[in-house]
């Protein structure tokens, strides 16, 4: 059985423990933790599937994290063990038929998928979130990966501080 199969029926185990329809913050914590993307567990690589999945919720979509993971794992990078591929994120959303466009500027309000460098560009681990966008400022789901709360930022660029950003995507207005 292939690792995409044999995730998918262990991800539709485990993911009854996960509420639906709420979005996802704390990949290390709760049932999410112990489902698989690649060769390992979410919480080790699940950002990227954890942002997309809660795009798509966020934008009135409904989808299971295991139907989200099944779609990631198609354009991953080095079977999971690095996580998600961010510069490919694009082509798991026109897979999903989601309209996108890559940017650098966070101007509209909306959601937006942001991966950026922990520390370090290339010698330290990347993250990937779920970025809303009012005029009150920013809200992050899964802004940190042992810590269950949503976090609000006046800015993008004050959730980044130092850290280098390397991709996003505005994915539009949301319901």
């Amino acid at each position: 059985m292939s690792i995409k199969k044999r995730n998918l029926l262990s991800n539709c185990l485990t993911e009854s423990g996960i509420p639906e329809n709420v979005p996802i913050c704390g990949q290390r914590i709760g049932a999410v933790a112990s489902m698989r993307y690649g060769i390992c567990r979410m919480s080790f690589n699940g950002c990227e599937c954890i942002a997309v999945y809660n795009a798509l919720l966020r934008l009135g979509r409904r989808i299971s994290l295991s139907e989200a993971v099944l779609c990631m794992e198609k354009h991953k990078l080095m079977l999971g063990l690095f996580g998600g591929n961010p510069l490919r994120i694009g082509k798991a959303l026109s897979r999903l038929s989601v309209p996108f466009r890559k940017t650098r500027a966070f101007d509209l309000e909306g959601g937006y998928i942001i991966s950026f460098w922990t520390k370090r560009p290339f010698l330290s681990p990347l993250h990937t979130v779920f970025v809303e966008t009012d005029s009150n400022g920013i809200t992050v789901y899964n802004r940190y990966s042992n810590c269950t709360e949503i976090f609000h930022y006046r800015s993008v660029r004050e959730m980044l501080g130092k850290r280098r950003l390397i991709s996003a995507y505005y994915v539009g207005k949301l319901t």
